[in-house]
């Protein structure tokens, strides 16, 4: 059985799964409904279980940020919503076919009551540490020795040519001398987010003081326009080039106030975690913590707007 949020007569006409999409639809938009009684408003139902606007929430809370944005449109809850109901049937169809949990499934469930169960502590913690527990002389002081923290910066436009071995860096500086940089990403650049915009990097660098990161120093050093030499980095090996420098002055204490605050309350935080380690019985091999192999590659990169 399935029921949604609509009419009666809109739901007998129901023919396909995006016609029950469709129909929800202007129930659904209220996804951002300050009441809490609305938020646990079903707006679509699977055999009898309600699939609610907070159930809705919640996943795309789960969501990272980059790509939260395509849900936002009436056509993306639409996809969030599909993906909910799809999410169900599975569940259902594994059901019915007496399809059982494997070990990985319990362990992925004790992942994931850990990690709700620490973020529920952390949100109590920051709930009886209130804000105002931190002076303004504590405020004032954090601003006084850490100004560099904010600013002045700068902050660079830059495009990028990235490759997985110094080899592959030097055949792709050897083609620049003869075919223009956007070319070049195109054809050599392993950054797929990057390759197609000839690798325009979308979010601009921020550098803080000279720089920190072999990138940073490179990019201060560099003439706009101009490619930086081979950069090694935890991606790859890069080629940079330079297309725009803007100067950011160091903000005033008022407006990164709150700022600090959250600084000093999450340091308050972490103090505690050290505190509680020992008792914890926290024990760390350091061999296999080295031993353990990941790859950047073998992320997929989000395509990000300009």
């Amino acid at each position: 059985m399935l029921s949604v949020g609509c009419g009666r007569a809109q739901a007998d006409s129901l023919q396909s799964w995006q016609d029950v999409i469709a129909c929800v639809v202007d129930s659904f938009n209220e996804l951002k409904i300050p009441s809490e009684m609305e938020q646990d408003r079903a707006v679509a139902q699977v055999s009898g279980n309600p699939i609610t606007v907070s159930d809705l929430q919640a996943d795309f809370e789960k969501m990272p940020s980059f790509e939260k944005k395509r849900y936002l449109s009436a056509e993306g809850k639409k996809l969030l919503l599909e993906n909910h109901i799809n999410r169900i049937i599975g569940a259902m169809a594994a059901q019915r076919n007496h399809i059982k949990p494997d070990q990985g499934f319990f362990k992925m469930l004790r992942r994931e009551r850990a990690d709700y169960m620490a973020n529920a502590y952390m949100d109590h913690y920051r709930q009886t540490q209130p804000m105002s527990s931190i002076s303004e002389d504590e405020l004032k002081f954090y601003y006084t020795h850490r100004t560099s923290e904010f600013g002045p910066h700068v902050a660079v436009r830059t495009s990028r040519i990235l490759s997985k071995t110094r080899p592959m860096a030097q055949q792709a500086q050897k083609l620049l001398k003869t075919t223009a940089f956007e070319q070049v990403a195109q054809r050599l650049s392993t950054d797929s987010s990057t390759a197609s915009q000839g690798g325009w990097m979308p979010a601009p660098t921020i550098i803080f003081g000279r720089g920190e990161t072999d990138v940073e120093k490179a990019l201060v050093s560099l003439k706009m326009g101009a490619v930086s030499d081979i950069i090694a980095s935890p991606e790859g090996f890069q080629l940079i080039r330079k297309d725009g420098q803007v100067s950011i002055p160091t903000a005033a204490y008022l407006t990164v106030k709150d700022e600090i605050r959250r600084r000093l309350v999450n340091k308050r935080m972490g103090r505690w975690l050290m505190s509680v380690r020992s008792a914890a019985g926290v024990k760390i091999d350091t061999d296999a913590l080295q031993a353990v192999q990941l790859d950047l590659q073998a992320i997929p990169k989000p395509t990000l707007a300009q």
